[in-house]
């Protein structure tokens, strides 16, 4: 009798874990599902770094033209200390003709401060995939921060997950995106 019911506790279980994995894919599919949007040759992003962000901005280009995306460089390319402000700057001055913007700094911290006192800028530092998609799908970010300590096969799937995101056309983001916008207003 014991075995059995051990039995069954352990099918029990397992079908928890088959439908927690089932409402994971569902709400995956529903919330993080690429829709139609511009990719490759249709895109184009504006990239800028300061000098601690040389050698990863070169990898992110290399792999995005490889991709079919149009890349303007507006950052650094020597590893000559630089002042991140002037790039975030810079960046933000290119924007209006591209898509989508990507800054890397040490941390990412700092360009994303730096670019979010741009009129119009709307700027996260992202460090995984959930955050990226997130800040598209709900803010509407239009430029990413990443740090250029991380590894770039995680940096890439970062951007992919970022350039890939739909906007949310649900009534409370559009609401706290006006609301942003508002803020902005003020200053």
């Amino acid at each position: 009798m014991k075995n059995l019911t051990k039995s069954m506790d352990l099918q029990t279980k397992k079908s928890k874990k088959f439908i927690y994995l089932t409402f994971f894919v569902f709400y995956f599919e529903k919330f993080f599902s690429c829709g139609k949007i511009k990719v490759g040759e249709d895109m184009k992003i504006v990239i800028a770094n300061d000098h601690r962000g040389v050698e990863l901005k070169n990898k992110i280009v290399d792999d995005l033209v490889k991709k079919g995306y149009t890349i303007d460089n507006v950052g650094t390319d020597t590893e000559k200390p630089v002042d991140y402000p002037v790039y975030a700057k810079r960046l933000s001055k290119h924007l209006e003709e591209e898509d989508f913007g990507i800054l890397i700094c040490g941390t990412g911290i700092g360009m994303s401060i730096a670019a979010n006192k741009i009129k119009g800028i709307r700027c996260a530092k992202a460090s995984n995939i959930y955050e990226a998609k997130m800040t598209r799908m709900d803010n509407d970010a239009n430029v990413l921060a990443v740090s250029s300590a991380m590894d770039f096969n995680d940096v890439e799937a970062i951007i992919m997950a970022f350039l890939t995101t739909e906007v949310s056309n649900e009534e409370r983001h559009i609401h706290r995106r006006k609301m942003i916008e508002e803020l902005e207003n003020e200053r």
